[in-house]
């Protein structure tokens, strides 16, 4: 894990959403994709973060409709990224140190590349390490 990088991991070319695109049209670009997450960009600019869990929770649980709403009006804002070159273990720092389970990947231009998750992160590493290193990083503070 301490060798490992962001590069080797990573799902490649991550699918991107308008924050102008309805959340309908974001959950089925989920589905399309077996995606969780999505990252949101206006004119290739990184300007947000959409999940499922945030079209669920601050999109129908809100009362917004699926139709009309739209990702820009519940996708986060803040979008936390790693690079390519990064240790699992650095990434596994960062994603503990601020409570998100995947990040953006981005190049060293900015140009977004891939998204990194824990599931990817688990299934890269055999049974001792996921045991030994990745659950001290991720899930201290869970």
């Amino acid at each position: 894990m301490d060798t490992t990088r962001v590069k080797d991991v990573m799902s490649a070319i991550p699918h991107v959403i308008s924050p102008d695109a309805t959340l309908r049209e974001a959950a089925e670009a989920m589905e399309q994709h077996e995606c969780g997450s999505l990252p949101v960009c206006r004119e290739d600019k990184l300007v947000g973060i959409l999940t499922d869990r945030d079209i669920v929770v601050f999109g129908l649980a809100g009362g917004k409709n699926p139709d009309r709403a739209v990702v820009g009006e519940i996708m986060a804002p803040q979008v936390f990224t790693c690079k390519e070159e990064d240790t699992l273990a650095q990434v596994a720092d960062m994603m503990s140190d601020q409570d998100v389970r995947r990040l953006v990947v981005v190049d060293n231009s900015g140009k977004i590349t891939g998204v990194i998750s824990v599931t990817d992160m688990i299934k890269c590493v055999d049974r001792d390490e996921v045991n030994d290193e990745i659950m001290h990083h991720l899930f201290r503070y869970a």
